[in-house]
């Protein structure tokens, strides 16, 4: 096998009466590197458009089947937590390989859907049902589905749960009859 030949360094001597800069000032360490200059920042507009389905109107408006009123979870409860939990969402889909919450086209008869609780101290746990899909590069829908307040709320097999409790959050997954953790953020 060959040897290479090595690699010529760039001198940061003077020669020849020519001056180099040896530019060291704004090097520090960051994420990546011990020694890394940061030379700008730019940001992203995320559009969020805010949806709500019949079925979840028909339950704030009109209550269950039976006549029965589903109380607070006016939109005023339901938009907070939907806003809340973006932040959230993204940094678990982000850091965990195996949660998506996103749907992408071309749509699926049943798209995923997460479920968004909200715990209290001193009132009954809030429970929304959405479903967020990629729209463009840099807008999104969500739609609430429905929404009740109970403690005991079931989630399907495979559907993740995202669980506020103050400002802290907790993403769960149902596996069979399990509920499995798998991560907890404080913004």
């Amino acid at each position: 096998m060959e040897e290479k030949p090595k690699r010529k360094r760039i001198s940061t001597k003077q020669s020849n009466e020519a001056t180099i800069v040896n530019d060291v000032e704004g090097y520090q360490e960051n994420c990546c590197s011990p020694n890394a200059k940061k030379i700008g920042i730019h940001s992203e507009n995320i559009i969020v458009n805010f949806w709500i389905d019949k079925h979840y109107s028909n339950r704030d408006q009109y209550g269950e089947d039976d006549g029965a009123k589903r109380e607070d979870i006016g939109i005023e409860y339901v938009e907070k937590l939907v806003q809340k939990a973006l932040p959230h969402l993204i940094y678990y889909s982000l850091k965990h390989k195996s949660f998506q919450f996103v749907n992408h086209p071309p749509p699926k008869s049943r798209g995923l859907r997460v479920v968004l609780k909200e715990e209290f101290d001193t009132d009954i746990t809030l429970n929304i049902i959405a479903e967020y899909h990629f729209f463009d590069t840099n807008t999104y829908e969500v739609t609430v589905i429905t929404a009740m307040r109970k403690e005991d709320f079931k989630i399907s097999v495979g559907q993740f749960e995202l669980i506020f409790n103050s400002s802290f959050s907790t993403l769960n997954q149902k596996n069979g009859n399990n509920i499995q953790y798998i991560d907890t953020f404080e913004i």
